[in-house]
């Protein structure tokens, strides 16, 4: 009979599915992490479980230089802006030939780090109820975001009405769709006034559904240097298009040799995820 037992054991742990025992290692990560980081762990009691979501996305590590330089760039360009309206107010013209060298190494930087592999993360959201500082019992609902090590890398409270719920039928968003059929071309290069060259681009929609994402483009020298991106928010109907531009003192090849632009780079966005890259020559 112990025989029987030790053997139907060992069948019932071989028939749980990879996504079983994965599941079961994550709510044990959270219940550790609930005992180390909440007001009253003992109050914790789990009410259900969101699906668990995998995406691909930066490392951290990455994530955290583009965030400092990022923020590194909007304060240049803040402080840029300044000095302008200082200068036009006194009757000055600005020179920004300085502006843009700076700006574009900041952008090649910026290019470099989103050039990165990408990795696996998991989300999850746990609706819970517990205790918090007052000693209340109050529901919430935290999200949690995973490495592929399963280890818990950061944490927020959110909405119910954000809590991704398990469903029996599931739907790609009109975003996810129409995403797919999102086409960007490069038209053409004009001179604009201010001496600067502009890079003309088309984005269209050739889907049934209404676009609604972040696209962001980025142009690229003969030698694969990023020298300027810029992100833009799109919404265009069903077969709409729009016309944008990107402008940089650098031009063709002709004009100022390996230095000079000879790609495009596009990535659409869903939130903070990639769902879509692409890139096309400037000609």
């Amino acid at each position: 009979m112990k025989y029987f037992i030790i053997i139907l054991s060992t069948f019932l742990i071989a028939c749980k599915s990879n996504t079983e025992i994965q599941d079961e290692k994550i709510k044990a990560v959270i219940s550790e992490y609930v005992n180390k980081n909440f007001n009253d762990p003992k109050s914790y009691e789990s009410i259900e479980f969101s699906k668990l979501d995998t995406v691909m996305g930066y490392p951290i590590n990455i994530l955290r230089k583009l965030d400092t330089l990022r923020n590194s760039i909007k304060s240049f360009d803040e402080t840029q802006a300044q000095i302008d309206e200082i200068m036009i107010g006194s009757g000055i013209s600005s020179d920004h030939h300085v502006y843009d060298s700076i700006k574009e190494i900041y952008l090649s930087e910026e290019n470099a780090l989103l050039k990165s592999t990408k990795v696996k993360y998991y989300k999850i959201d746990n609706k819970y109820r517990a205790k918090n500082k007052m000693g209340a019992l109050v529901i919430g609902i935290s999200r949690y975001v995973l490495d592929s090590n399963l280890v818990i890398i950061d944490s927020e409270e959110i909405d119910e009405r954000d809590m991704h719920i398990e469903s029996t039928v599931s739907e790609p968003t009109i975003s996810e769709t129409a995403v797919k059929n999102i086409n960007v071309k490069f038209v053409s290069m004009t001179v604009s006034p201010n001496g600067k060259h502009r890079y003309n681009f088309e984005i269209s929609n050739n889907d049934i559904q209404t676009f609604t994402n972040d696209v962001e483009i980025g142009i690229f020298n003969k030698l694969g240097s990023g020298i300027r991106s810029e992100k833009f928010s799109i919404v265009l109907k069903p077969n709409e298009t729009t016309n944008i531009k990107i402008e940089a003192s650098t031009g063709f090849p002709s004009e100022h040799g390996d230095y000079g632009i000879t790609k495009y780079g596009f990535i659409v966005y869903n939130g903070d995820n990639s769902v879509k890259e692409g890139e096309g020559k400037v000609q």
